[in-house]
C-alpha cells in the first residue's frame, strides 16, 4: 500500500511542478505548450490508496 501512496504523491508533485513551472513562464512571457496553468490535465486519482482516503 505504501508504493501506490508514493507514487499518489509523485505524481501530484509533478503535476505541482509542471503547473508552477507553465505559471511562471506564462507570467514572464516565455514559450510554454499551454495558453493557461488550466490546460495542465491534473494527474489521475483513480487508482485509489490510502493517501487519497
Amino acid at each position: 500500500m505504501i508504493n501506490k501512496n508514493i507514487k499518489t504523491i509523485q505524481n501530484e508533485l509533478n503535476w505541482f511542478t509542471e503547473v508552477l513551472d507553465t505559471r511562471m513562464a506564462l507570467y514572464f512571457e516565455f514559450d510554454t505548450k499551454y495558453k493557461s496553468i488550466f490546460d495542465i490535465q491534473l494527474p489521475d486519482t483513480t487508482k485509489k490508496s490510502l493517501y487519497l482516503r
